[in-house]
């Protein structure tokens, strides 16, 4: 969520529609049942992606991400991850790729979505992944996907793994798409704080065995980083929830008249 820098692809904003909203669900949508009934396809569109994410990744690193951020985390976790044989040059290199990947696909697309549209979207595309997840249809994908997309050189299936670390590609791309669309006005590095809290509280609560999708914590972020304020604005200026301030003076009272102005 720090790496998406401010102001990154500024040029999209000027093609936003709401129909770009439909995407996130969509995504969703697609991933999950596209490998179990069209296989073909998705083999197609995985070995598209693994040619595309080399151009993609370096999009992201040269206009998307603080490079310096980028650079840090590469030599705080991927370099002792390398040394300490958790993970090979190779895997290193193609988790970093296809993580600056999801991030330059979420920034362009936070660009071209209207803000009004942003947390439905967003909480339409969590409620899809846990739904989905818990009919047990998450699994069965896994395995389509793993088939269909067996052999195609530089592609990892569902997600990216760093030693014992493992993001899927829904959660890095709502990452991307939220620190985008934060970066900028200070609430950045809180609602990245937000999500580590959330993340952990969540994972408290759970049976062990039992996982919850990532994409969770990131729309209660947005959720709770998009209302709480506007709320406390209302509550500390004595307004109702749902009700607008008025620009008319109160009743009985003389409207303000204009200052004369002399002449000269």
């Amino acid at each position: 969520m720090l790496l998406p820098r401010a102001l990154a692809f500024e040029k999209l904003a000027h093609r936003r529609a709401p129909g770009w909203a439909a995407v996130l669900p969509g995504m969703i949508l697609a991933g999950t049942f596209g490998p179990m009934t069209l296989p073909p396809v998705a083999r197609a569109v995985a070995l598209c992606a693994a040619l595309a994410s080399p151009l993609v990744a370096l999009a992201a690193a040269m206009s998307a991400v603080r490079r310096w951020l980028l650079g840090l985390v590469i030599g705080c976790l991927g370099v002792p991850a390398a040394v300490a044989h958790l993970v090979t040059v190779s895997q290193l290199a193609l988790s970093v790729m296809s993580a600056l990947a999801c991030i330059c696909v979420g920034v362009a697309l936070e660009r071209l979505i209207p803000r009004a549209r942003l947390l439905p979207a967003v909480i339409v595309m969590s409620a899809l992944d846990i739904a989905l997840l818990a009919c047990g249809i998450g699994g069965h994908q896994a395995l389509a996907l793993a088939a269909a997309t067996r052999g195609v050189p530089g592609f990892s299936p569902t997600g990216v793994q760093l030693g014992s670390v493992y993001v899927g590609y829904p959660d890095l791309f709502l990452a991307a798409l939220l620190g985008a669309a934060l970066a900028g006005d200070g609430r950045q590095s809180w609602a990245a704080g937000l999500v580590f809290v959330l993340t952990l509280g969540l994972d408290t609560l759970l049976v062990p065995g039992e996982t919850l999708p990532a994409t969770l914590p990131l729309a209660l972020t947005l959720l709770l980083i998009t209302t709480v304020p506007a709320a406390c604005a209302r509550f500390r200026a004595g307004l109702p929830a749902g009700e607008k301030r008025s620009r008319r003076p109160p009743a009985g009272l003389p409207r303000p008249q204009p200052a004369a102005v002399p002449r000269g």
